[in-house]
């Protein structure tokens, strides 16, 4: 942040936008483009991080089966 406020150069906004007036103007009331979120699965790749974690080893069972009633009991809840 001390980077940035050393280095940024003042910059003045148009009159109109010097208050929240602009807002609630109805001449500002046009369509807002819609756009897509494209997400990332990242299953695959947590898991390969799980895996160099554990260098990697495979979880033992009994601690699958602890997390399995865990998640069971959070679900009653």
């Amino acid at each position: 942040m001390e980077y940035f406020l050393e280095h940024a150069k003042p910059c003045y906004l148009p009159k109109k936008f010097q208050t929240t007036v602009f807002l609630f103007t109805e001449d500002q009331a046009t369509p807002v483009k819609k756009t897509k979120i494209h997400t990332i699965d990242f299953s695959v790749t947590s898991k390969n991080w799980s895996m160099a974690a554990r260098n990697g080893k495979e979880l033992p069972q009994s601690i699958l089966d602890k997390m399995k009633e865990d998640k069971k009991n959070s679900q009653k809840r």
